[in-house]
């Protein structure tokens, strides 16, 4: 029941935020909202129906909390700070043309069933586990190290294109010297703790499933793909270079092509 009334509510929710942004240029806020989705159904999960929250659930409160604090507030100082509106969707509205709208509302749709996606995980631990265990401790670790990781990621990316200077020109400082995708690696590092924070015996490998599920949407659909399709539009010679000497997603020493 706790799933279907946050499904429910998380299509309704992406609808209002089509009404109200469609005909401006901050539809990229969708990207906070889901953010914020996520969050929101994860917390519910906790609490329903009794409002009873188990150990395990008050700690994966915890983390989702700080979960939202550092991409959704990334997401909001991006927006608001350092561009008035996301490139990404500029080049969606110029390329649907007369459909835009229809397929704007799709995408919104779309969205909201990735916040019903990617809720699961938590959705899961819950039934699966009451407690935090031995592998949950190993899952919280694993959630504060990738937390940690993905906010130093975005960070020292934030820093280095606020910088006139650096125009044009590829991010290699702090942890984007060792991957292309930092900031995605520490994202699924934190989808991964969620699930050993389930594990309940064998039985329950299962959820598994879901850093699985995490990892191909970053690899292949909304994640690198995306990103090194822009990078090679705006910085195509310096980003080549990139390709070719650092590792896309794990983060490893560069190469030297001199070699």
């Amino acid at each position: 029941m706790d799933l279907l009334i946050a499904s429910a509510a998380s299509l309704l929710l992406v609808s209002c935020v089509f009404l109200l942004l469609e005909n401006t240029s901050h539809t990229s806020i969708i990207d906070f909202v889901w953010c914020f989705g996520v969050t929101l159904a994860s917390v519910f999960y906790a609490i329903y129906p009794d409002a009873e929250i188990t150990n395990l659930g008050w700690h994966l409160i915890g983390l989702q909390l700080l979960w939202f604090a550092r991409l959704g507030g990334m997401i909001i100082y991006r927006t608001f700070a350092l561009e008035k509106e996301d490139g990404r969707y500029r080049r969606l509205r110029e390329s649907w043309g007369e459909g835009y709208r229809k397929k704007l509302f799709r995408f919104y749709l779309f969205q909201g069933i990735g916040i019903i996606l990617f809720s699961l995980p938590v959705w899961s631990a819950l039934l699966l586990q009451t407690e935090v265990t031995k592998f949950g401790i190993v899952g919280e670790i694993l959630c504060l190290i990738g937390t940690i990781g993905a906010f130093s990621s975005d960070w020292t990316l934030t820093r280095f294109r606020k910088t006139p200077a650096n125009s044009g020109q590829v991010c290699k400082a702090g942890l984007w010297r060792y991957s292309r995708h930092p900031n995605f690696f520490f994202e699924w590092l934190y989808w991964l703790g969620l699930a050993f924070m389930g594990i309940n015996g064998l039985s329950s490998l299962w959820i598994f499933v879901f850093p699985v599920m995490v990892l191909v949407f970053l690899l292949f659909i909304t994640g690198v793909p995306t990103v090194e399709a822009q990078a090679l539009r705006s910085r195509k010679e310096a980003y080549l270079e990139y390709q070719q000497t650092t590792s896309t997603f794990v983060p490893w020493f560069p190469k030297n092509l001199a070699e």
